[in-house]
């Protein structure tokens, strides 16, 4: 429940889709290299959801060394 974006996990800012996933305990990391897994059918709101994540996985750059950031 890493904290990517002001406030809270990513999990609990798109509860919506987060509810559709068929791997809940993915990584940023891993869904940038694998893609979002997800169950079939999905609504409008977790649609909106999916396309506002997407936009900010665009932002996020990984480098290949070990993340030193401490979360308080």
């Amino acid at each position: 429940q890493d904290r990517w974006l002001p406030g809270c996990a990513l999990c609990f800012q798109f509860e919506a889709l987060f509810s559709h996933s068929m791997r809940p305990t993915a990584t940023v990391a891993g869904v940038l290299w694998d893609g979002i897994s997800l169950q079939p059918r999905l609504s409008a709101v977790v649609a909106w959801e999916l396309e506002a994540v997407q936009a900010v996985l665009r932002s996020v750059h990984l480098y290949p060394r070990a993340d030193r950031r401490i979360m308080a």
